[in-house]
């Protein structure tokens, strides 16, 4: 919904949880990981929900690819999402 990686956080005092649950941003916390996750998980696997022009172009990009995939019968046209 954010467009940004965001974490929950425990908050305690002596032991005793004063804040279960608290959403944070992630990036001011580990702004390299922060970014890593943004890619894998949001661009990669498409789980970013805004509508983006470069976003639409990557999936149309990949759901051709995958129709030469079937017209061909090969699966190793697309990379996996790892090398992505």
């Amino acid at each position: 919904k954010q467009g940004s990686v965001v974490a929950d956080e425990q908050v305690t005092l002596l032991g005793l949880i004063l804040v279960a649950r608290r959403r944070v941003q992630f990036g001011p916390i580990d702004p390299t990981l922060a970014r890593h996750i943004f890619i894998r998980e949001g661009l990669a696997q498409g789980q970013i929900k805004r509508q983006l022009p470069f976003i639409k172009h990557n999936l149309d990009l990949i759901a051709s690819v995958q129709a030469l995939e079937e017209k061909s019968r090969r699966r190793d046209i697309l990379v996996d999402e790892q090398e992505l």
